[in-house]
């Protein structure tokens, strides 16, 4: 038995161990002959066929354990394979990862495209009942305001597609200029810019994704804008090794009875009479992606600022340290 490439262990009725070839020592951690003789420390394994012992150390490492009846003169027990699942166990949770990053990505995508396409359903059916020539201009600046929303659309299409072919890691060790992502993307929302304030210095970066960065705080602001007051506001900040973003509006916050659903997906952001009710995923999405990013994302009332809402991610690299 002892050619065996798995490890194999015969216990009998009893759960004493009467063989234990080499390849079941290394798997176990265990010492021959010690082992001979002792009882089996994963008892669980000999009442059932298929079961796995986890091992903790240095790293964690999964082992496989089959266990079927075996009979032999004078006596019977059970004989036991043991085999190394722990890559396998990896890749699975990788893959698991990968597909939940996907769903995200994706959700946040349906969520961005929630807006531009209402710009140009209402632009459009403006645009329908203005036929006088003298209203001219202003179905100019309708023209150019579908031309935009187009384009948008069109970018986050594209941000769509590309997060299909995205790697497993979900926050590339990149540094992203903060300054710049949210400036050049508040520009293609005019409906925001008369509202919005900003507060962030030209040097602040955080460490990540630039979608995915883009789309966790213009959910935020969002959902500001649907569900407080202008003007809203946000502060970009840095805190030790973290980058801290706050936005906050000027209405009087979500109703207390909805705030510890603000983050559950399908609850509406302020005063709905039933969580469920007008509901909608943008929070829920924020929070998902900045902790795949390594940060956060929560609700941070303080007296004078009732809708305030805090996001925290890791500070960008210093150039010499980003990885490729």
């Amino acid at each position: 038995m002892d050619v065996a490439i798995d490890g194999l262990v015969v216990v009998d009725e009893h759960g004493t161990v009467v063989y234990c070839n080499e390849g079941a020592a290394e798997l176990l951690g265990v010492t021959l002959p010690n082992f001979i003789g002792a009882q089996f420390p994963y008892p669980y394994c000999l009442t059932a066929d298929d079961s796995e012992i986890e091992q903790c150390g240095p790293g964690v490492r999964v082992l496989q354990a089959r266990a079927r009846p075996l009979a032999w003169d004078g006596g019977d027990g059970r004989v036991i394979s043991i085999h190394d699942v722990t890559r396998y166990r990896v890749a699975a949770t990788s893959l698991e990862t990968a597909v939940a990053d996907q769903r995200l990505a994706v959700a946040a995508a349906v969520h961005e495209l929630r807006s531009p396409l209402a710009a140009i359903a209402i632009t459009a059916e403006s645009l329908k009942g203005s036929l006088r020539a003298e209203d001219r201009p202003t179905r100019q600046a309708m023209l150019d305001r579908i031309i935009a929303e187009s384009k948008l659309l069109a970018t986050l299409l594209r941000e769509l597609q590309l997060s299909f072919r995205t790697a497993i890691d979900a926050s590339p060790h990149r540094a992203v200029d903060l300054a710049t992502l949210l400036t050049s993307g508040f520009a293609t929302r005019p409906q925001w810019i008369r509202g919005l304030e900003l507060a962030c210095p030209a040097a602040l970066s955080v460490r990540g994704d630039a979608a995915r960065t883009w789309a966790i705080v213009s959910t935020c602001v969002d959902n500001a804008f649907r569900h407080g007051a202008p003007p809203v506001r946000v502060t970009c900040r840095q805190r030790g090794d973290r980058t801290e973003i706050t936005v906050s509006d000027s209405g009087s916050g979500p109703a207390p009875e909805l705030v510890p659903y603000l983050f559950e997906p399908l609850t509406s952001g302020r005063r709905s009479p039933s969580p469920l009710e007008d509901g909608g995923m943008g929070l829920a999405i924020a929070r998902a992606l900045a902790r795949r990013a390594g940060g956060d994302c929560w609700y941070a009332p303080r007296p004078g600022e009732p809708s305030r809402f805090m996001i925290s991610l890791p500070t960008g690299l210093p150039p010499d340290r980003q990885e490729e």
